[in-house]
């Protein structure tokens, strides 16, 4: 199992748009084949970073689903709320 966090930055005033965009997007993500748990998070202490915590069976799945149309579109929209670029980290239990 194959698990991807990926950290973002949202810019002040397009939070709940952030919230409100991501929440319909977490669908796709949950019924992409492969997705085994999706979690999106927010910082305690910092209201405008977020995170998503996802695993998948395995690497050959997350890479076809970060390579697909569907990862493709959504990513170009979210930058539109990024104060910086995400931070992304592919890991796997020891």
């Amino acid at each position: 199992m194959i698990t991807r966090i990926v950290k973002m930055s949202v810019k002040k005033g397009k939070v709940k748009d952030f919230i409100r965009y991501f929440e319909k997007y977490n669908e796709e993500i949950k019924s992409f084949d492969g997705c085994e748990h999706h979690d999106f998070l927010e910082d305690k202490n910092d209201l405008f970073t977020f995170f998503t915590y996802t695993t998948w069976k395995t690497e050959r799945q997350i890479e076809r689903y970060r390579r697909s149309e569907t990862h493709r579109l959504h990513k170009e929209k979210l930058q539109e709320f990024y104060e910086k670029d995400d931070a992304a980290w592919t890991v796997e239990k020891i």
